[in-house]
């Protein structure tokens, strides 16, 4: 996609922008594993709407270097979505039972990339790929401001629960 929206010549540049996305989310999660979970899931839900914004512009503008730091923003996001998505999931089952959850999250998670991947395949062959990926992109981004609110308000009823007593 950053060879053909950018007209690079190099395929190499298609790799690091896998790098950009992974390599920034792999440490991210390593660096937060001891946050609490809400802050965690927080910061992963405004910087993977940020990134992913950010992402969007530099499509739209025609620059490789907001682009990329976009996807880094975004990466950084993903890496602290996915840490905290994967520590609330394992404070829902019991030890011996979290294989079996974790293998349907998995299972839900790669058919959650991989459809919207294979519809949009499908679409830029119609649309082209320049407006199937800010189609993707504004759906990566309202998705991520709607668990940015969701967030917020299951917080709130837990602060105004606690002052409640119930």
């Amino acid at each position: 996609m950053a060879v053909t929206l950018f007209g690079l010549s190099s395929h190499l540049v298609g790799g690091l922008v896998v790098t950009l996305l992974c390599g920034p989310g792999a440490l991210t999660a390593f660096v937060l594993r001891a946050w609490p979970t809400g802050r965690v899931l927080d910061i992963g839900a405004v910087l993977l709407t940020a990134g992913t914004s950010l992402t969007l512009v530099g499509v739209l503008v025609h620059s490789l270097a907001m682009a990329g730091a976009g996807t880094l923003v975004a990466g950084v996001g993903f890496g602290a979505s996915a840490l905290a998505s994967f520590g609330t999931l394992s404070r829902l089952a019991a030890p011996e039972q979290r294989g079996e959850l974790f293998a349907v999250a998995y299972t839900v998670a790669y058919l959650a990339f991989s459809l919207p991947a294979v519809f949009a395949g499908f679409a830029s062959a119609s649309v082209g790929l320049r407006s199937t990926a800010l189609v993707y992109g504004l759906g990566v981004v309202t998705l991520g401001l709607t668990a940015l609110v969701a967030q917020r308000v299951r917080s709130n009823r837990r602060v105004r629960s606690a002052v409640g007593g119930g």
